[in-house]
């Protein structure tokens, strides 16, 4: 019986994450048919924003529209104190390395990163750069005044460790092409 309670403790986090996956989807779905987000569960604090495909790698990831705690357990999110991807300025997304960004560890400069919005109108994006800074100062400017769209995709470094949260954050860099 203790083996069984062990087994299920270990298999909650991965069921959880692929029910999480799951909703998510079906919420995007759902928003792209009323033209409007759509919750997906009711508890949530976030709700799809756009979806973030990188096709050279064939990953897809449904960006969520606020950078709560909650929120980033799920899915990459927006920081809602910068542009929306594909406004004017720079849109920072943020996601764990290990769940929903470790692909950042394989992005090349010039590879197209594409933010498509509920609408459906989408937006390229060309990687620029890539840069390793500490989490109290990262460079990122949000009052530099932009007249093309940029995204900045955040995520804690290095990626091959097991912690969570330590002092360093890998941003990949991208502008409208």
């Amino acid at each position: 019986m203790a083996g069984g309670v062990c087994l299920a403790n270990a298999a909650y986090i991965p069921a959880k994450g692929l029910l999480a996956d799951a909703l998510m989807e079906r919420a995007w779905s759902k928003s792209q048919k009323r033209g409007a987000a759509v919750l997906p569960w009711p508890w949530m604090d976030a709700q799809p924003l756009a979806r973030l495909s990188v096709p050279r790698l064939g990953k897809s990831e449904i960006l969520l529209d606020v950078g709560t705690g909650q929120a980033l357990g799920f899915a990459p999110s927006h920081l809602q104190q910068t542009p929306r991807p594909g406004q004017p300025g720079l849109s920072v997304i943020a996601a764990h390395k290990n769940t929903h960004f470790a692909f950042l560890e394989q992005l090349k400069t010039d590879d197209v990163i594409q933010v498509e919005n509920i609408d459906g109108n989408a937006t390229d994006f060309k990687v620029t750069r890539f840069e390793i800074v500490n989490k109290d100062n990262s460079g990122i400017d949000l009052t530099a005044p932009k007249t093309t769209a940029q995204i900045a995709l955040v995520t804690c470094y290095p990626f091959s460790t097991l912690s969570y949260g330590g002092p360093l954050r890998y941003i990949v860099y991208a502008e409208e092409v």
